[in-house]
């Protein structure tokens, strides 16, 4: 009974902690997040929904194969995906940065190649950590979900369901 106890002890720090940080992160970016590149500072704010859109979008390309990079030409591709994610987080950088259709439009290219030379790597990795750890894709989504149950009044039958009983 006393184990059981401490575990769910745990596990309610562990939420506790995770709840804890998810705040943090939101009061961050609601005050924006101020980081400093060659004496120009910029400012990452919470981004609007369109500036969602194109991040989830950068984001899907930035995934890579695991098993490729324990395989027999890990090293060669594990150089490809450093090249590839870091001018994706370059690009993910300036568009939260910029955060505006027209300023993305424009000038995100150009910040992010700009970014790309002159960020350090361990700096833009954890720009991009904040950038993507916030959960405003989460609860777009969930709301999605909310306003698509809400359409319906009954439960759709089953187009098998009826072709059984017919």
């Amino acid at each position: 009974m006393v184990k059981l106890i401490k575990i769910l002890i745990m596990e309610n720090s562990q939420q506790n902690n995770i709840k804890l940080e998810q705040q943090e992160l939101e009061d961050l970016l609601d005050k924006g997040v101020e980081f400093e590149v060659k004496k120009r500072k910029f400012l990452i704010k919470k981004p609007y929904l369109g500036t969602l859109d194109l991040m989830s979008d950068l984001a899907l390309k930035i995934a890579y194969e695991d098993e490729i990079i324990s395989g027999e030409n890990g090293v060669n591709y594990a150089r490809e995906v450093v090249v590839s994610t870091a001018k994706h987080y370059s690009l993910l950088v300036a568009i939260v940065v910029l955060n505006s259709k027209w300023k993305i439009k424009f000038f995100a290219k150009l910040l992010a190649k700009w970014l790309y030379w002159n960020i350090k790597a361990d700096d833009l990795k954890k720009l991009a950590q904040i950038v993507l750890e916030d959960d405003s894709v989460v609860n777009f989504l969930l709301s999605i979900r909310l306003i698509s149950g809400l359409k319906r009044t009954t439960k759709p039958n089953q187009i098998e369901e009826q072709n059984k009983q017919a």
